[in-house]
Formats: structure tokens, sequence, C-alpha cells
């Protein structure tokens, strides 16, 4: 059964779903985000292209203007086409993710149907309309809006290429897995730690063998590709290979260094480089680099330095920040909103209990598991922000369906995934 024909029969609640979640998003930021602010770095970024100076970031204020690839260019753009075009961008920008986060309904609506059954699929559409953290992210000038529909639609391909790894699609299949998952990458870098996640699933099920070794490379050649055009352009910019993005030196330093607390604050009101000490203040003022490699390499270099002289305190704020991962982060605004809150902890419960009944009907797929280790991972060492546990979320949304609709709607699983195998 095709996808299209999967999704036809239940049409007509996806379309009361689609537009419900954007109504409630549309509502959500006529409250909260109405305002005409371009704020973040992608929109600075968007303002130096449409005033013609390409690509480019002056390292909030702190050097001439130059090119960056601080982020991926597929958000940035997105937001440079409606400062070109509009007289009040922001609004539109706001109205144009919500209506684009929206879309997720349906990929989470097929994707419920797979995991288990109709109702499933429902209560899956329904949860990412209106689950407040979703609804929220449209408000902001952040690229999680548009990633969130991408990655759900790929979780479904995943699933559906992972059914068919010993058939002869297994390799177009997966090679169009990781073109997406390069076109993912290209809006927010964090998209690569779905394709290590996605390899080390299929090893860790299947073992290391030739049927299993070919659709992995020609995922991993699918990336590449897709990403290469990015890469070719930081190479050539910078004189120096830059797959992706850089800052990762700096916000390695932000998590690290005399003072840190793990986070990029101090509290909710104060970021970190506000309670510097200012012997060390006037030692980072003083020997600033004037580019975005060379200030890259400076932080990074200060941060191993810290780790370095004092490996019990970096042990300690990286246990701090794991713990901020799968709890709350004292130093955010957002850890005093009861709505987050009381969000994240339906969350656990749910998402713990959806793990224990696909366990026990021996359903349970290790990608609910590695696809939060390995952000973890990367993000233990840095700093931790609550949207850098967005997949954390995703995975758990996508557990929490299956408890409702077994245990209240009494739903009976379907084997959705071997029937649209055909």
């Amino acid at each position: 059964m095709k996808i299209n024909q999967f999704i036809k029969k239940d049409k007509n609640i996806l379309v009361v779903v689609f537009l419900s979640a954007l109504l409630f998003r549309v509502a959500i930021f006529i409250v909260l985000a109405w305002d005409s602010g371009l704020h973040f770095e992608n929109a600075q970024i968007a303002q130096y292209i449409i005033q013609g100076q390409g690509y480019a970031w002056d390292w909030y204020g702190q050097i001439p203007p130059q090119p960056t690839a601080i982020l991926p260019p597929i958000y940035t753009y997105f937001l440079a086409f409606f400062l070109a075009f509009f007289n009040d961008p922001a609004r539109w920008i706001y109205i144009s993710q919500a209506v684009l986060n929206s879309i997720v309904i349906i990929p989470a609506f097929y994707l419920g149907k797979l995991l288990w059954d109709r109702k499933t699929g429902i209560v899956a559409a329904a949860t990412f309309a209106f689950f407040p953290e979703i609804a929220f992210g449209p408000t902001k000038m952040v690229s999680e809006p548009l990633l969130i529909p991408l990655i759900i639609f790929i979780l479904v391909l995943y699933l559906k290429a992972k059914n068919s790894l010993y058939t002869g699609n297994a390799g177009k299949c997966f090679f169009r897995l990781g073109c997406l998952l390069g076109l993912a990458a290209l809006v927010k870098a964090s998209a690569f730690f779905i394709l290590i996640s996605f390899g080390l699933g299929i090893i860790i099920s299947n073992g290391v063998k030739r049927p299993v070794f070919k659709p992995l490379l020609l995922m991993a050649i699918g990336f590449c590709i897709v990403i290469s055009p990015w890469s070719i352009r930081n190479t050539i910019v910078f004189n120096k290979f830059v797959p992706m993005r850089t800052m990762y030196g700096f916000n390695l330093w932000r998590g690290n260094h005399p003072g840190a607390t793990g986070t990029p604050r101090i509290n909710p009101t104060t970021p970190v480089e506000a309670a510097l000490d200012s012997e060390y203040k006037e030692y980072i003022e003083k020997n600033h680099p004037l580019t975005e490699l060379g200030i890259d390499a400076f932080y990074r270099d200060e941060a191993i330095k810290f780790i370095k002289a004092n490996p019990g305190e970096f042990v300690r704020l990286t246990l701090k920040r794991a713990l901020y991962f799968f709890t709350f982060d004292p130093t955010h605004p957002l850890t005093r909103n009861i709505v987050y809150i009381a969000g994240h902890l339906f969350l656990l419960w749910f998402g713990f209990w959806g793990a224990l009944i696909m366990k026990k009907n021996r359903m349970f797929d290790n990608i609910f598991i590695l696809i939060p280790l390995v952000s973890l991972l990367f993000y233990m060492p840095v700093v931790i922000l609550p949207r850098y546990r967005l997949f954390l979320t995703l995975m758990l949304m996508l557990l929490s369906t299956i408890p409702i609709a077994t245990v209240f709607l009494k739903s009976k699983r379907f084997d959705y995934l071997n029937q649209t195998a055909e």
C-alpha cells in the first residue's frame, strides 16, 4: 500500500487536525510573539544577505562582517526571502512557520499507524498538533519548526527502509534516506546525529555484514552528496575543511571555563559572559581573534586548558549537563513555566510507559534510545539548552502515543509496516 493511499482513507480527519494545529499555533504567537523583532543569528545573517554582503556575520558585533558557517543555510535563506520581499517580514515568518510546523501531523499520523494502529496514528497527530513545546516553536526565529516535520517523515522512511533491508530495494531506500538526512542537516546540523543513530541501529540489530554494509554506505553517500555544495563553499571560504558548521569550540568554552555553570547562563537573566572574572574578561578581550575560525579555535583552546587543569570540575559540569538533558535547567526561563514543566513530566511518564508496552510486545526499536543518546553524547561536553533535547522530546512524544491509544482507547495493533512494504 502506497503512502498516498494510506493517508487518503483518513484525509478528512487529517484536514481537521491540521487546521486545528494551525489555529492553535496562530493563537499562541498572536498572544506571545506578535512583534516585528528579528532575533538570533539566522536573522542577522539573513539581513547581511539582503544587504548584498553574502552569507556573513559579525560574531555578535565583535568583528567586521565576514563569511560565516556558524549555521547551515536553508533556514537562513528562508528568513532572507521574507526580509527581501515583505514589508512586515517577522509576522509572515511566524505565519509560514506555523503552517510548515502544522504539517507535522501528517507524518506523525502515518508513523503512529506504523508503530501500532490507526487510533495510535490519530493520537500521534493530535499530540503533535497540540503539545505546547512543539506548538510554541513557530513563535521563535529558530530552525526547529521547519526541522520537526522533516525529522518525523525521515523516521517513517527509516522504518520502511529497515523493513526492506534484505530486499532488492534496500539500496535505493537507504540512499533516499541519506539524501533527506542531508537536507535536514542543512536546516540544522544536529540532524547528523540521526544519521549516526540510524547506522548504529541497523548494525546493532543486524551485525556488520554485506547486506547491511552496502545500504548504510549508500545512506552515507546520499547524505554527503546533499551537503557537499555547502561543505565545498565552506572549504573555499575558510581554506579549511568545514563540513557543516563552526562554533563548537565556542560552545565548548561556554560550558567549561572558570565560573561556568554547564549552561549558557548563570541565572535566567544573566549570560555566563557577564559573570566572568574581570581579569579573565580582560584577557579574553585582549586576545580575541578577528576571524571566525580564529575565534572558534581560541575558545576551544581556552576550554581545553580549563578541562586539563580542572578534570574533576569538567566531570561535574558534564554530569550536570546530562542531568539537565533529562530534567530541568534551573538557569533557563522556561524552567519556571508550569506548562513546560508539566509537558515534560507527562512525556517522561507516558514515554517510558510506551517503551515498556512496545518492549513487552517485542516491537521496541533501538532507534528510540539511540537518537537521544547520540545527541546527548555530543551536547554533554558543551552546553545544554532546552531545545537541544528536541530529539529526546520527539522520541518520548511518539512513545507516549502507545499507552494513550492502547490503555485509554483500547486499540489493538495491526501490522501496517509489512502491509505498506509490499
